[in-house]
Protein backbone atom coordinates (compact mmCIF):
# COMPACT_ATOMS: atom_id res chain seq x y z
CA UNK A 1 0.00 0.00 0.00
CA UNK A 2 1.23 3.67 -0.68
CA UNK A 3 1.89 6.18 1.75
CA UNK A 4 -0.16 9.01 2.13
CA UNK A 5 -0.35 11.63 -0.90
CA UNK A 6 1.44 9.20 -3.27
CA UNK A 7 -0.42 8.58 -6.66
CA UNK A 8 0.08 8.01 -10.13
CA UNK A 9 3.31 7.03 -11.94
CA UNK A 10 6.35 6.68 -10.02
CA UNK A 11 8.89 9.44 -9.95
CA UNK A 12 12.33 10.16 -8.62
CA UNK A 13 12.31 13.58 -6.36
CA UNK A 14 14.55 14.95 -3.54
CA UNK A 15 13.36 15.05 -0.32
CA UNK A 16 14.00 15.24 2.88
CA UNK A 17 14.52 11.72 4.62
CA UNK A 18 12.11 11.22 7.86
CA UNK A 19 14.07 9.61 10.68
CA UNK A 20 11.61 9.23 13.58
CA UNK A 21 9.71 12.31 12.43
CA UNK A 22 12.34 14.56 11.91
CA UNK A 23 13.49 15.74 8.87
CA UNK A 24 17.55 14.58 9.14
CA UNK A 25 19.17 14.73 5.16
CA UNK A 26 18.19 14.84 1.77
CA UNK A 27 17.72 11.59 -0.19
CA UNK A 28 16.44 10.69 -3.59
CA UNK A 29 13.24 9.65 -2.95
CA UNK A 30 10.55 7.61 -4.80
CA UNK A 31 7.39 9.18 -4.98
CA UNK A 32 3.88 7.94 -6.62
CA UNK A 33 2.73 4.95 -6.27
CA UNK A 34 4.49 2.32 -4.75
CA UNK A 35 4.10 -1.10 -6.93
CA UNK A 36 6.35 -3.61 -6.81
CA UNK A 37 8.04 -2.70 -10.13
CA UNK A 38 10.18 0.50 -10.70
CA UNK A 39 8.55 3.30 -12.07
CA UNK A 40 8.73 5.73 -14.90
CA UNK A 41 11.89 3.89 -16.33
CA UNK A 42 13.98 4.02 -13.29
CA UNK A 43 15.60 1.09 -12.11
CA UNK A 44 15.73 0.30 -8.13
CA UNK A 45 18.74 -2.49 -8.60
CA UNK A 46 17.31 -4.44 -5.93
CA UNK A 47 19.78 -7.06 -3.95
CA UNK A 48 18.79 -10.20 -4.08
CA UNK A 49 20.16 -13.05 -1.77
CA UNK A 50 19.33 -16.60 -2.16
CA UNK A 51 20.07 -18.89 1.22
CA UNK A 52 19.63 -22.45 0.65
CA UNK A 53 19.70 -23.97 4.13
CA UNK A 54 19.53 -27.92 4.44
CA UNK A 55 17.26 -29.00 7.34
CA UNK A 56 16.35 -32.79 8.27
CA UNK A 57 12.84 -33.75 9.17
CA UNK A 58 11.17 -37.29 9.92
CA UNK A 59 10.76 -37.42 6.41
CA UNK A 60 14.73 -36.92 4.92
CA UNK A 61 16.74 -34.06 4.47
CA UNK A 62 14.95 -30.82 2.68
CA UNK A 63 15.67 -27.09 1.60
CA UNK A 64 14.12 -24.35 3.16
CA UNK A 65 14.43 -20.78 0.52
CA UNK A 66 15.09 -17.91 2.05
CA UNK A 67 15.41 -14.76 -0.56
CA UNK A 68 16.24 -11.42 -0.11
CA UNK A 69 15.14 -7.90 -2.02
CA UNK A 70 16.73 -4.71 0.18
CA UNK A 71 15.71 -1.56 -1.00
CA UNK A 72 18.57 0.41 -2.31
CA UNK A 73 17.05 3.97 -0.69
CA UNK A 74 15.28 2.37 2.67
CA UNK A 75 17.69 -0.28 2.86
CA UNK A 76 14.54 -2.14 4.11
CA UNK A 77 14.00 -6.57 2.82
CA UNK A 78 10.83 -7.89 1.76
CA UNK A 79 11.68 -11.88 1.73
CA UNK A 80 10.54 -14.86 -0.17
CA UNK A 81 10.34 -17.92 1.92
CA UNK A 82 9.57 -21.49 0.64
CA UNK A 83 10.08 -25.04 0.87
CA UNK A 84 11.88 -25.75 -2.69
CA UNK A 85 10.74 -25.43 -6.13
CA UNK A 86 7.01 -26.67 -6.53
CA UNK A 87 6.73 -26.34 -2.88
CA UNK A 88 4.67 -23.78 -0.34
CA UNK A 89 5.58 -20.61 0.33
CA UNK A 90 5.24 -17.00 2.00
CA UNK A 91 6.03 -13.68 1.14
CA UNK A 92 6.99 -11.52 4.14
CA UNK A 93 6.93 -7.43 3.99
CA UNK A 94 6.85 -5.71 1.16
CA UNK A 95 9.69 -2.84 0.15
CA UNK A 96 8.08 -1.78 -3.61
CA UNK A 97 11.06 -4.43 -4.86
CA UNK A 98 9.47 -7.27 -4.69
CA UNK A 99 9.56 -7.91 -8.51
CA UNK A 100 12.79 -10.83 -8.16
CA UNK A 101 11.34 -12.67 -5.26
CA UNK A 102 7.64 -12.72 -7.13
CA UNK A 103 9.63 -13.82 -10.53
CA UNK A 104 11.36 -16.53 -8.52
CA UNK A 105 8.02 -18.19 -6.93
CA UNK A 106 6.53 -17.92 -10.71
CA UNK A 107 9.64 -19.60 -12.35
CA UNK A 108 9.99 -22.56 -9.43
CA UNK A 109 6.34 -23.02 -9.22
CA UNK A 110 6.25 -21.88 -5.40
CA UNK A 111 2.97 -21.25 -4.27
CA UNK A 112 2.15 -18.42 -2.31
CA UNK A 113 -0.20 -19.19 0.29
CA UNK A 114 0.22 -16.04 2.64
CA UNK A 115 1.65 -12.60 2.53
CA UNK A 116 3.04 -12.21 6.34
CA UNK A 117 3.26 -8.24 7.64
CA UNK A 118 5.15 -7.16 10.60
CA UNK A 119 4.02 -4.22 10.76
CA UNK A 120 2.62 -1.12 9.01
CA UNK A 121 5.43 1.49 8.03
CA UNK A 122 5.33 2.43 4.53
CA UNK A 123 9.00 1.02 3.70
CA UNK A 124 7.94 -2.57 4.98
CA UNK A 125 4.37 -2.47 3.08
CA UNK A 126 5.34 -0.47 -0.04
CA UNK A 127 4.23 -2.75 -3.01
CA UNK A 128 2.41 -5.31 -1.62
CA UNK A 129 -1.15 -4.79 -2.86
CA UNK A 130 -0.15 -5.41 -6.28
CA UNK A 131 2.43 -8.05 -5.56
CA UNK A 132 -0.69 -9.82 -4.13
CA UNK A 133 -3.13 -8.88 -7.06
CA UNK A 134 -0.48 -10.59 -8.87
CA UNK A 135 0.03 -13.95 -7.10
CA UNK A 136 -4.64 -14.11 -7.09
CA UNK A 137 -5.07 -12.37 -3.89
CA UNK A 138 -3.31 -14.50 -1.29
CA UNK A 139 -4.32 -12.97 2.37
CA UNK A 140 -2.19 -10.90 4.54
CA UNK A 141 -1.23 -11.96 8.14
CA UNK A 142 -0.79 -9.27 10.62
CA UNK A 143 -1.53 -8.51 14.29
CA UNK A 144 -4.56 -6.47 14.83
CA UNK A 145 -3.13 -3.44 15.00
CA UNK A 146 -1.32 -3.82 11.76
CA UNK A 147 -4.64 -5.23 10.02
CA UNK A 148 -5.76 -2.02 10.31
CA UNK A 149 -3.89 -0.14 8.10
CA UNK A 150 -4.01 -2.68 5.33
CA UNK A 151 -6.36 -3.33 2.44
CA UNK A 152 -7.82 -6.06 1.40
CA UNK A 153 -8.67 -9.42 3.18
CA UNK A 154 -6.47 -9.80 6.11
CA UNK A 155 -5.62 -12.85 8.41
CA UNK A 156 -5.41 -11.40 12.35
CA UNK A 157 -2.87 -13.30 14.43
CA UNK A 158 -1.70 -12.77 17.86
CA UNK A 159 1.69 -13.07 19.63
CA UNK A 160 1.98 -16.98 20.43
CA UNK A 161 0.07 -18.35 17.74
CA UNK A 162 0.58 -20.68 14.71
CA UNK A 163 -0.05 -20.33 11.53
CA UNK A 164 0.22 -23.44 8.56
CA UNK A 165 0.84 -22.24 5.05
CA UNK A 166 1.36 -25.12 3.37
CA UNK A 167 4.38 -27.08 4.49
CA UNK A 168 5.27 -24.31 6.50
CA UNK A 169 4.99 -23.90 10.45
CA UNK A 170 4.78 -20.10 11.02
CA UNK A 171 5.10 -18.79 14.88
CA UNK A 172 4.24 -14.97 15.53
CA UNK A 173 6.50 -13.99 18.12
CA UNK A 174 4.42 -10.43 19.75
CA UNK A 175 7.71 -8.03 19.60
CA UNK A 176 6.40 -4.42 20.47
CA UNK A 177 8.83 -1.50 20.77
CA UNK A 178 9.14 0.18 17.57
CA UNK A 179 5.57 -0.26 16.62
CA UNK A 180 2.45 -1.28 18.23
CA UNK A 181 1.60 -5.01 17.28
CA UNK A 182 5.35 -5.29 15.78
CA UNK A 183 5.43 -9.03 15.29
CA UNK A 184 8.32 -11.40 14.25
CA UNK A 185 8.01 -14.90 12.38
CA UNK A 186 9.54 -17.73 13.31
CA UNK A 187 9.19 -19.94 10.21
CA UNK A 188 9.86 -23.89 11.21
CA UNK A 189 12.00 -23.28 14.42
CA UNK A 190 14.70 -22.19 12.39
CA UNK A 191 14.37 -18.60 10.97
CA UNK A 192 13.07 -15.82 12.62
CA UNK A 193 12.09 -12.56 10.80
CA UNK A 194 12.31 -10.12 13.14
CA UNK A 195 11.65 -6.79 11.03
CA UNK A 196 12.58 -3.66 12.64
CA UNK A 197 13.27 -4.58 16.24
CA UNK A 198 16.64 -6.92 15.82
CA UNK A 199 18.91 -5.93 13.17
CA UNK A 200 22.47 -7.37 12.83
CA UNK A 201 24.67 -5.46 15.27
CA UNK A 202 21.70 -3.34 16.17
CA UNK A 203 18.51 -2.65 17.54
CA UNK A 204 14.88 -0.78 16.27
CA UNK A 205 14.39 3.18 16.82
CA UNK A 206 11.39 3.72 19.52
CA UNK A 207 10.63 7.30 18.83
CA UNK A 208 9.10 6.57 15.09
CA UNK A 209 5.49 6.83 14.55
CA UNK A 210 3.20 4.42 16.24
CA UNK A 211 6.14 2.95 18.96
CA UNK A 212 5.35 2.14 22.63
CA UNK A 213 8.93 3.11 23.78
CA UNK A 214 12.53 1.16 25.12
CA UNK A 215 10.66 -0.72 27.81
CA UNK A 216 8.69 -2.94 25.16
CA UNK A 217 11.54 -2.84 22.89
CA UNK A 218 13.96 -4.54 25.05
CA UNK A 219 11.56 -6.68 26.57
CA UNK A 220 11.57 -8.02 22.93
CA UNK A 221 14.86 -7.96 22.46
CA UNK A 222 15.90 -10.12 25.23
CA UNK A 223 12.38 -12.45 23.90
CA UNK A 224 14.20 -13.26 20.96
CA UNK A 225 17.48 -14.11 22.57
CA UNK A 226 15.80 -17.04 23.98
CA UNK A 227 15.87 -19.03 20.36
CA UNK A 228 18.37 -21.16 20.22
CA UNK A 229 22.32 -19.88 19.63
CA UNK A 230 21.60 -21.55 15.48
CA UNK A 231 18.61 -19.66 14.49
CA UNK A 232 18.89 -17.43 11.71
CA UNK A 233 17.79 -13.83 12.28
CA UNK A 234 16.32 -11.83 8.88
CA UNK A 235 15.88 -8.23 9.77
CA UNK A 236 14.31 -5.78 8.03
CA UNK A 237 17.31 -4.04 7.06
CA UNK A 238 20.20 -4.94 5.98
CA UNK A 239 21.90 -8.44 6.39
CA UNK A 240 20.85 -11.52 8.27
CA UNK A 241 22.56 -12.37 11.59
CA UNK A 242 22.15 -15.37 14.29
CA UNK A 243 20.75 -15.26 17.85
CA UNK A 244 24.32 -16.28 18.47
CA UNK A 245 25.79 -13.47 16.71
CA UNK A 246 23.55 -11.12 18.61
CA UNK A 247 23.86 -12.63 22.23
CA UNK A 248 27.73 -12.03 22.29
CA UNK A 249 28.30 -9.03 20.17
CA UNK A 250 24.95 -6.69 20.09
CA UNK A 251 25.64 -3.79 21.73
CA UNK A 252 22.66 -3.30 23.00
CA UNK A 253 21.65 -7.26 24.24
CA UNK A 254 25.45 -6.93 25.96
CA UNK A 255 24.36 -3.63 28.18
CA UNK A 256 21.08 -5.57 28.86
CA UNK A 257 22.48 -8.86 30.03
CA UNK A 258 24.74 -6.46 32.65
CA UNK A 259 28.06 -7.54 30.36
CA UNK A 260 28.90 -3.99 29.49
CA UNK A 261 28.17 -0.11 31.43
CA UNK A 262 26.35 2.62 30.41
CA UNK A 263 27.55 6.00 29.56
CA UNK A 264 26.91 9.28 31.51
CA UNK A 265 27.30 11.42 28.31
CA UNK A 266 25.57 14.81 28.17
CA UNK A 267 24.31 15.05 24.50
CA UNK A 268 20.89 16.44 23.11
CA UNK A 269 18.36 15.28 20.85
CA UNK A 270 16.20 17.79 18.93
CA UNK A 271 17.55 20.32 21.00
CA UNK A 272 16.16 18.32 24.18
CA UNK A 273 19.14 17.96 26.86
CA UNK A 274 19.86 14.19 27.31
CA UNK A 275 22.05 11.75 28.77
CA UNK A 276 23.86 9.29 26.32
CA UNK A 277 23.58 5.88 27.70
CA UNK A 278 24.72 3.98 24.73
CA UNK A 279 26.52 4.98 21.04
CA UNK A 280 26.57 1.93 18.90
CA UNK A 281 26.68 1.01 15.21
CA UNK A 282 23.62 1.26 13.25
CA UNK A 283 22.53 -0.60 10.11
CA UNK A 284 23.23 1.97 7.59
CA UNK A 285 26.75 2.80 8.66
CA UNK A 286 25.72 5.39 11.01
CA UNK A 287 25.05 5.13 14.95
CA UNK A 288 22.33 4.34 17.26
CA UNK A 289 21.92 5.88 20.44
CA UNK A 290 20.45 5.07 23.67
CA UNK A 291 19.39 8.54 25.46
CA UNK A 292 17.85 9.50 28.37
CA UNK A 293 15.83 12.80 28.41
CA UNK A 294 16.60 15.37 31.41
CA UNK A 295 13.45 16.91 30.68
CA UNK A 296 11.23 13.80 31.60
CA UNK A 297 13.27 11.18 32.40
CA UNK A 298 11.94 9.29 29.15
CA UNK A 299 14.41 7.02 27.71
CA UNK A 300 14.58 6.41 24.29
CA UNK A 301 16.23 4.24 21.32
CA UNK A 302 16.85 7.14 18.43
CA UNK A 303 19.28 7.77 15.10
CA UNK A 304 22.72 8.83 15.98
CA UNK A 305 22.05 11.46 13.52
CA UNK A 306 19.60 13.04 15.73
CA UNK A 307 22.23 13.10 18.34
CA UNK A 308 24.63 16.29 19.55
CA UNK A 309 27.72 15.30 21.51
CA UNK A 310 29.86 17.49 23.52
Amino acid sequence: MAPPGSNGECTWRTRAFLSYGKPVLKKRFLTGRLTGKSGSGISASPVSTTVARERTSDEGSETLIVERTENPVWLSNAYLVATGPGGSGVLIDGNDDLGPLLERAERDGIEIGHVLVTHPHPDHVAGLDEARERLGGPPFVAHEATGAALGGEVETIAGGETLRSGELEIEAISTPGHAAGHLAFLVDGSDVFTADVLFKGTVGGTMAPGATGLDDLRDSVMKLMELPAETRVHPGHREPTTIGEEWESNPFVRVWRGLDEVGEEPCSVWGREATLKLWAPDYDGGNKAWVRFADSGEEAIVGGSQVERG
